[in-house]
């Protein structure tokens, strides 16, 4: 019951996001999943736009130059749930080019570091290991990157692309 005391971390993301304005003002996302901030009565969104990342099409330069342009422009990267980079990270076959791109997300060598991240866990412990569709929906894990770096197109694609050949 914890996880329907708090608000969904989706609308406590939306909220820090509507904050944080008029800092943010791109914010890249995952195509397939919900993009932030949320749009609410007392919000002003009109100074967002949002960019969306092709991250299911196939591994080709296009995908990757489209990915690498969006990154560069935008001043967040916001994954609203682990729902799109979960299944892409276990099919190393389809996707070895999006498993570096998130690998090397992670790790901060994309120039964005995790600014925030909203976790209602209903337990005292992480539930990462439940069954995805019970934490995308019920209480995903939000997380925020934000573009400290302002990498090039350029410098992005070759940190994604040159480490895989």
């Amino acid at each position: 019951m914890k996880i329907y005391v708090q608000d969904n971390t989706r609308v406590q993301a939306s909220n820090w996001i509507y904050s944080t304005s008029p800092q943010v003002k791109i914010i890249a996302h995952e195509h397939w999943d919900d993009a932030l901030p949320l749009p609410t009565n007392s919000s002003n969104s009109s100074f967002i736009t949002h960019n969306e990342l092709p991250v299911y099409d196939p591994d080709t330069n296009e995908k990757f130059i489209k990915i690498c342009n969006t990154l560069s422009k935008s001043d967040y990267f916001v994954i609203s749930s682990r729902r799109v980079y979960h299944s892409i990270l276990v099919n190393k076959k389809l996707y070895p080019l999006t498993i570096n791109f998130y690998n090397k997300l992670f790790n901060g060598d994309l120039g964005y570091i995790l600014e925030r991240k909203f976790t209602n866990y209903p337990y005292f412990f992480s539930d990462d290991i439940a069954d995805e569709s019970f934490q995308s929906y019920d209480h995903p894990p939000v997380l925020i990157y934000q573009n400290n770096e302002r990498f090039s197109s350029e410098k992005i694609c070759r940190e994604i692309i040159h480490q895989v050949k």
